[in-house]
């Protein structure tokens, strides 16, 4: 295998563009937006290994349910071997410690993003410290001017707090959940797979 796609597909108890129209930033990097000819759009954050793929497939496919699309793109193998999958061929992917390892790359980098919740009134946070990083924190273009990892750490960290301590949805958190959910039962294998599986493999 050269390179490999895996994410998941979830449905929302709200509108999925509630979630898309939140999400802030990945790793400090502007995502990069793809309408699909009227129905919904792709946001996408590139970098040289893999891309982050997240879309509204329930809109994409007109399917009339709040399908989320969470998918992790692998360009270079390296990006897996540094993560500690070592992936080499199709057969690779039938083994359950390496699901296992996928699905939680895929939580992992979703924990990563940077989301807002759109419920927060400024208007209402009395502090002006805080004021000031809810208003910069919503800006993509403020992360990707700090250079300093601890300042940035610091402030990310903060930015987070804040969203939580004044926000109402916590939209992150259910859509991680469900994330969890899904993946649990898409990854499942009884005892009659698993046979199989090892046949397989042996």
């Amino acid at each position: 295998l050269h390179n490999l796609e895996y994410g998941v597909n979830i449905e929302l108890p709200f509108d999925t563009k509630a979630f898309l129209n939140s999400i802030i930033s990945y790793k400090n990097k502007e995502y990069k937006k793809e309408v699909f000819k009227g129905r919904g759009y792709l946001i996408r954050f590139e970098f040289t290994q893999y891309e982050v793929k997240i879309y509204d497939k329930g809109y994409q496919f007109q399917l009339g349910r709040n399908v989320l699309r969470f998918e992790i793109k692998v360009i270079r193998m390296e990006y897996l071997r540094s993560k500690g999958i070592d992936v080499k061929n199709y057969t690779d992917l039938l083994k359950p410690v390496i699901i296992d390892k996928l699905q939680k790359d895929l939580i992992r980098v979703f924990n990563e993003l940077l989301v807002y919740d759109n419920t927060i009134k400024i208007k209402h946070v009395t502090k002006r410290i805080e004021r000031e990083i809810l208003i910069n924190g919503r800006n993509p273009k403020y992360w990707n001017a700090l250079e300093n990892p601890n300042t940035l750490k610091k402030k990310r960290n903060r930015f987070r707090e804040l969203v939580l301590k004044y926000g109402r949805n916590n939209l992150q958190y259910q859509v991680c959940e469900l994330i969890k959910k899904k993946l649990l039962v898409i990854t499942a294998i009884n005892s009659d797979t698993a046979q199989r599986i090892n046949e397989y493999l042996n």
